[in-house]
């Protein structure tokens, strides 16, 4: 039997999450219309849940994002809320009438070390890059931590927490 991953998190640690999609079918492949819908759902989730989101990458088959939760109580909340959301969205687009996701979505807190934030970071960078074999990021369709942020009121705020400046 597999063992269950630790649920626990230390209060405002940084943690990556990896949502994937089920049976890594190309339902979150990049699209201004999906882009969107994740942006917004992002967004409307760190507003309602006040959480401090630090980088995403969506991917045809899986998202990563990079947050700041209070506890794992917080975390939970916001992914379930995302998670959900993005599977009424993505599915209507797509005609998809079952869940989104293969399970439930995984976390790994980050080291407090800033090589070891760092390094967590490039590897987001590098999963876009690598997936799109474009020259530049920003000419990628994908949703990425280096694009320009979406126009819609309901962009992700990276970096900071909504009460922030």
């Amino acid at each position: 039997m597999a063992q269950r991953e630790p649920r626990y998190v230390e209060p405002r640690t940084l943690v990556e999450t990896t949502d994937v999609v089920i049976q890594n079918r190309h339902l979150l492949r990049p699209s201004a219309e999906i882009n969107d819908l994740v942006v917004g759902v992002l967004g409307r989730a760190q507003r309602k849940y006040d959480m401090t989101v630090c980088g995403v990458v969506a991917l045809s088959t899986h998202l990563h994002a990079l947050l700041v939760p209070e506890d794992v109580e917080h975390l939970a909340r916001f992914e379930c809320f995302v998670n959900t959301n993005l599977s009424k969205e993505v599915g209507g687009v797509h005609r998809w009438p079952g869940k989104l996701w293969a399970g439930r979505y995984k976390h790994v807190p980050v080291s407090w070390e800033e090589p070891a934030q760092v390094r967590r970071l490039e590897y987001l960078l590098s999963q876009g890059y690598a997936s799109y074999c474009t020259s530049s990021l920003v000419r990628s369709s994908s949703l990425h931590v280096a694009r320009r942020r979406s126009r819609t009121s309901s962009a992700v705020r990276l970096g900071s927490r909504v009460g922030s400046s």
